[in-house]
Order: C-alpha cells, then sequence, then structure tokens
C-alpha cells in the first residue's frame, strides 16, 4: 500500500545554503496551550508548595514560571555543598488545571508536551498517571493522554515535582553548580492533536558536500508509508534538487515502533 502522507505531513527542510553550512527549519503541528507562552505571557493554575513560603495552602501560580520567582519555597544557591553541614532545599509542589479536550477525527492521538520542568515529574489525567515519572529538568518530554481524556468535558490536569531529584546523578549534573536551584513549570505546557501514525522525532545532518542524512524515530505502525522529503531554499522558496535531478525524495518506511530508528544516506 502506498500513502501519501498528508496526515503523517511531509517532512519539508528549510534550508539556506551559506558556504559550507546549512540552516534548516521544520514546522510543528499546532500547539493548543494550556499554559502560556513564557514569562510575559502565562495562565493562572492552582498549586500547593510542600514546604516554605506560603506553603501548606493551595493558592494561585502562574505558568510557566519557577515557583520561587512567585514567592513558593525556598531559595537554594547550587554550591551549597561547599558548606559544611548545608542541605538544599528540596520541597515538592502540586499543580492543577482544568482544560477541554481538543476535537479530534478517527485514529487521532492527543498528546500533552512539557517543554521544562525542575526536576522529578508525574503527570496525572482525571486521576491517572500519563506515563512514567519524568526526571531532569533541561528537556521537552511528552505523553499520550489520550485514552485517559473525557471528551466534550473538563479535564483535570495534576502534576507532581519534587525540586530535588531522587536519581543522584541528575543532581549531580543540574542541581551542583555556580547558579541558583529552582523547582516548578518554567516553560510552556501544550497539547497536539496528531495522526495515529506520526513523526514522534527527527535528527538532520547536512555536511558542506550538498549531502543530507535524516534519522526519523515514527510513532504508529508505519506499514506502507512513505517518506516524502524535499529541501527548500529560505533565499527564494525555490526547490533544490537531487543528484538525479529530482525535486523530492521519496523514502519507503520499513519499521513499525516507536523506538526504532531508520536512517536514508542517500
Amino acid at each position: 500500500m502506498k500513502n501519501k502522507w498528508t496526515k503523517l505531513a511531509a517532512l519539508v527542510i528549510a534550508a539556506l545554503w551559506s558556504g559550507p553550512t546549512v540552516q534548516a527549519q521544520a514546522p510543528h503541528p499546532e500547539r493548543i496551550y494550556l499554559s502560556g507562552t513564557g514569562i510575559d505571557n502565562t495562565k493562572t493554575w492552582e498549586f500547593f508548595c510542600s514546604g516554605g513560603q506560603n506553603s501548606g495552602k493551595w493558592k494561585k501560580i502562574e505558568v510557566p514560571c519557577n515557583w520561587e520567582l512567585q514567592g513558593f519555597g525556598a531559595y537554594t544557591y547550587g554550591r551549597w555543598y561547599t558548606i559544611k553541614g548545608e542541605r538544599p532545599s528540596d520541597e515538592t509542589g502540586i499543580y492543577r488545571y482544568k482544560f477541554e479536550s481538543p476535537a479530534t477525527t478517527s485514529g487521532e492521538r492527543i498528546k500533552i508536551f512539557f517543554d521544562g520542568v525542575m526536576t522529578d515529574t508525574e503527570v496525572f489525567i482525571n486521576g491517572k498517571p500519563a506515563g512514567e515519572m519524568h526526571q531532569g529538568g533541561f528537556y521537552r518530554f511528552s505523553y499520550d493522554i489520550t485514552d485517559l481524556l473525557k471528551p466534550g468535558k473538563k479535564n483535570l490536569l495534576e502534576v507532581k515535582i519534587a525540586k530535588e531529584s531522587a536519581n543522584k546523578s541528575i543532581n549531580a549534573a543540574e542541581r551542583k553548580a555556580d547558579w541558583w536551584l529552582y523547582g516548578g513549570i518554567y516553560r510552556p505546557v501544550w497539547l497536539e492533536v496528531v495522526p495515529a501514525v506520526h513523526m514522534r522525532h527527527f535528527v538532520l545532518n547536512a555536511d558542506q558536500h550538498g549531502k543530507l542524512q535524516a534519522a526519523i524515530e515514527l510513532e504508529g505502525d508505519a506499514k506502507g508509508y512513505e517518506l516524502s522529503v524535499s529541501v527548500r531554499s529560505l533565499k527564494d522558496g525555490k526547490d533544490m534538487y537531487t543528484q538525479a535531478n529530482k525535486p523530492t525524495l521519496l523514502i519507503r518506511l520499513r519499521i513499525r515502533t516507536r523506538n526504532s530508528w531508520w536512517k536514508e544516506t542517500g
């Protein structure tokens, strides 16, 4: 079976050649923000802090923003370990937010994304865990929450966060340093409606000889699909052609699981 990737979306790589370098941009699905988009554009959630300032009762908090910057918890500087007997602040926080499930068509999935949370994070939808605890404060993570949602009704998002990680190696890498240690949701949170088969992640490698490599991680059963890759110049938007004088490269997919990787080397 040969599919056109209408819902899967063709991976379009916009490239600008400047000497030996390539700059690439790729579009992403529309985001449905549950938080604001930054420190100057936030949304109000409910919040409970276990210790320090304003602890022990539910209050309002702006998201995204570290909770210390809004008067919760306690400040600790990252070189606390140089002082004998000193310990870092280790409060935990619980966030709550109610949202409506976005509309979907048959086969589509709904995913929730967190762009950055400090540090150990557990996510619950309507009281049920969205997946395993995420550890580490400096990178994006996501969950497929389709089967946990109540279509047409308000859904409850709860995020339980431990400021200090239970993983000693994460604390050593991220929280023993020459900066202030913070806790909480400090980057945006959003939903995405995606096809049943979609690109979860991709890595591009373009060298000075005009060779482009792409490693693509998929979710869903991609058997029978083909991936269409095209490259355009940012200068004029025109297609850049392959050695075979074609503007588009069709790639047959041979993988089925989200943890499988495939790389085009042509």
